[in-house]
């Protein structure tokens, strides 16, 4: 391996760690804005990342879903500029948001990162979001309690996050060999359902039971007959001893589960937002074309990535966004509606899964805010050059 592959590996490590580090409490002050210059640090590691493995810039178009990304990225930045140079309402930050996953997935293409590197940095992650969930917990809220009030900074960058340190966890509980560690990490993995619950991340905590659920799945089908027999057997009667020792804890467990959905919350789920909803589809429907390009009228932030793009730029100033958001979620489905077991070549589509379902509901998914969907983009960018390698063999 060369110098700067290595150091590059080095670097990645350390933003496993800076990434989840930055949405620590510490780094947020009393109105939930991230302060310091940490980001900023942060951005220039991964941009020198990308420059010390730019040599193979030219393999990346091998793979299509980057070259379709990259074409797309391409479209989208002229059209933004072209609507800032004519004065139109739009921000060029809508080019920095597609960006920095793009930058991401390539590097993951570039960067020579076998299993074991990939599984350092999940490692890496998993262990700081952890602390990260505890004390965002511990500081914010005071204690494992359900507040009427979302006190966590950065709730729905960090619920997500926690989602996706709990996947790490239970995928690498199903190939570690250490019967300690396996344990562990079965442990982590509720850990970090609690931890959403107690934030009150609702729509991560349905991403994670629904992507956990899949992962679950595939692995009982990828059973023979024998093995599924067995691990039936074995979970039926798993659960009546649970039942029948833990059933106050059960029942304190479903209250808590209610309490995180509902409390404080029994007439209004939604948290106004549908509201907003409407307001931007009557938009819409009365400016189909441009949206609010050119009509300039205020409309309330949006918590759903489509109907936001939509809502803004209209159908047609809104085209390449929407391809390219449901480019993604195809391109994610077939890889995971073919698979027959779980494999570390799909490992990163997996993990994409919960950006792209908290799209439904947060209008920065499935590509930021900034870089708190890193883990996801980075291991597709590995597992795209893996299927390369296996097409061009």
């Amino acid at each position: 391996m060369l110098i700067r592959e290595r150091l590059a590996r080095s670097l990645l490590y350390a933003i496993s760690i800076l990434i989840p580090m930055s949405y620590h409490p510490f780094f947020f002050n009393e109105k939930g804005e991230q302060v310091g210059h940490i980001g900023d640090i942060i951005a220039v590691i991964i941009l020198f990342i990308f420059i010390i493995l730019s040599q193979k810039l030219k393999d990346i178009f091998k793979s299509p879903f980057i070259k379709n990304y990259f074409a797309l990225f391409v479209i989208i930045s002229i059209e933004v500029s072209l609507c800032a140079l004519l004065g139109l309402n739009i921000s060029i930050s809508e080019i920095r948001e597609l960006a920095i996953p793009l930058l991401i997935l390539i590097i993951g293409y570039n960067c020579p990162l076998n299993d074991k590197a990939i599984k350092t940095i999940s490692y890496l992650f998993i262990v700081t979001m952890l602390f990260v969930g505890f004390e965002q917990i511990r500081i914010n809220i005071g204690g494992f309690v359900i507040d009427d009030l979302y006190k966590t900074s950065a709730k729905n960058s960090v619920g997500p996050m926690l989602a996706l340190g709990g996947l790490c966890s239970l995928w690498y509980a199903f190939s570690e060999k250490k019967k300690v560690i396996k344990i562990l990490l079965l442990i982590t993995t509720l850990l970090f359902f609690i931890e959403i619950l107690t934030i009150r991340a609702r729509l991560a905590t349905l991403a994670y039971i629904a992507v956990l659920l899949y992962i679950l799945i595939i692995k009982y089908k990828s059973l023979s007959s024998y093995g599924k027999s067995k691990s039936l057997i074995f979970l039926i009667f798993s659960l009546i001893a649970i039942c029948f020792i833990f059933h106050q804890q059960l029942n304190d467990l479903k209250d808590y589960i209610f309490d995180s959905f509902f409390q404080n919350k029994e007439s209004d789920i939604l948290s106004g937002r549908e509201n907003t909803y409407s307001i931007a589809f009557q938009h819409l429907v009365s400016h189909p074309i441009l949206g609010n390009l050119v009509t300039d009228i205020k409309i309330p932030w949006v918590h759903n990535y489509l109907l936001l793009k939509l809502s803004n730029f209209g159908y047609i100033g809104g085209l390449p966004f929407t391809i390219l958001y449901l480019y993604i979620i195809i391109y994610t489905a077939k890889k995971l509606l073919k698979v027959i077991s779980i494999s570390s070549s799909i490992y990163g589509f997996v993990l994409l899964c919960i950006p792209l379902i908290v799209s439904l509901g947060e209008p920065t998914f499935p590509y930021g805010p900034g870089t708190a969907n890193f883990l996801p983009y980075l291991i597709v960018g590995v597992n795209l050059n893996s299927f390369n390698s296996v097409n061009h063999r």
